[in-house]
């Protein structure tokens, strides 16, 4: 299960920075501004350009700063997780459930600004989580550059291409367990991981058969819910 959620701060809380990109997100998804201006942000939070520039050289420098914050936060909560798995299942529900800010973000006049800093970050997070749990230590720095390039054009590819549809028809993954022994293709047992938009439910080594009615007891919880 997902053990917690990244918390919205709350804007007594918040400094000045905070305030200013917290009203630019606000401007992007509430509002849905497509030309994002230094004049419609000082507006919204009621400060002025002075103020804004006394903080940030610009939007640009606004979006790397707060995708920075948002990536610590994120890391933050990924090592609450309990192991490298856990937290790779916990960063990966996360994505799909950001896919809807991300795609508006993206379609405004600053999204190519947000995509790469938004790669960037994710590329960072990957690294820090292979970092705090040693992961590929037998593996060449090249070579762990590679891998962790891959994961995060993978996550990264998931937040861009994803549609409204996908979000739409989407109530559960299923990730099947390849690496441990007596799960796979080629055996009549199997360990594997459901994973809904806000719970992950890890099911322990059993026949297949057993997976097939924990599966179908978790279709009908969802579907009651609808």
């Amino acid at each position: 299960m997902i053990q917690h959620q990244i918390k919205e701060r709350e804007p007594q809380h918040m400094d000045m920075k905070e305030i200013i990109a917290e009203a630019a997100r606000k401007l992007i998804l509430e509002k849905k501004v497509k030309k994002l201006t230094v004049k419609d942000i000082v507006e919204e939070c009621q400060i002025t350009r002075q103020a804004f520039y006394y903080h940030f050289e610009g939007i640009p420098d606004m979006i790397q700063w707060s995708i920075k914050q948002g990536t610590r936060r994120l890391l933050e909560a990924c090592k609450e997780q309990g192991g490298a798995e856990a937290a790779l299942k916990y960063l990966f529900v996360f994505a799909i459930n950001a896919i809807p800010e991300v795609r508006k973000g993206i379609e405004s006049n600053y999204g190519k600004e947000l995509e790469q800093t938004l790669m960037q970050g994710t590329y960072e997070l990957f690294e820090s989580i292979v970092e705090e749990e040693n992961l590929y230590q037998n593996y060449s720095r090249q070579e762990l550059k590679l891998i962790l390039r891959y994961h995060s054009h993978a996550i990264f590819g998931i937040l861009q291409d994803w549609t409204p549809e996908d979000t739409k028809n989407l109530d559960m993954i299923v990730a099947n367990n390849l690496k441990e022994r007596g799960a796979g293709f080629e055996t009549d047992t199997n360990i594997v991981t459901m994973i809904t938009p806000d719970q992950i439910f890890e099911l322990e080594l059993m026949s297949k058969e057993e997976v097939a009615f924990h599966l179908l007891d978790k279709i009908l919880e969802i579907k009651n819910k609808m």
